[in-house]
């Protein structure tokens, strides 16, 4: 997983399968995006298949963002992982963007309506 800045957003791409055995490994990777102040995306572009598993740690980490006063974004084409979304109406809670680009001007178009 990669770790990125890209105009005050964070942006984690996610490479390769997230399930049972690797969802806590992708939790970890995730922990910039705890960590951090900006508002965050979750680019599973390059996620060949992704279960429940990492469905539920998409949603903590949704959760601790906004006890944080922080958004998050998934961006995902369309294709099985963003079907998966759909399905669980998880795309209700995060929401999902076909592209890291898109998710990440969404993200600061809300940052800007807020900023005073």
């Amino acid at each position: 997983m990669n770790v990125r800045s890209v105009d005050g957003v964070l942006v984690a791409r996610v490479r390769g399968d997230v399930d049972l055995d690797s969802s806590e490994r992708f939790a970890e990777g995730l922990a910039p995006l705890r960590e951090g102040d900006a508002p965050a995306v979750v680019d599973l572009a390059e996620a060949g298949f992704f279960d429940s598993n990492g469905l539920h740690v998409v949603v903590g980490l949704r959760r601790s963002l906004e006890g944080a006063g922080r958004r998050l974004a998934v961006a995902c084409p369309p294709g099985p992982v963003r079907k998966l979304f759909e399905l669980t109406a998880v795309e209700r809670l995060v929401p999902v963007y076909g592209d890291a680009g898109e998710a990440v001007r969404a993200l600061r178009e809300v940052v800007s309506v807020a900023a005073p």
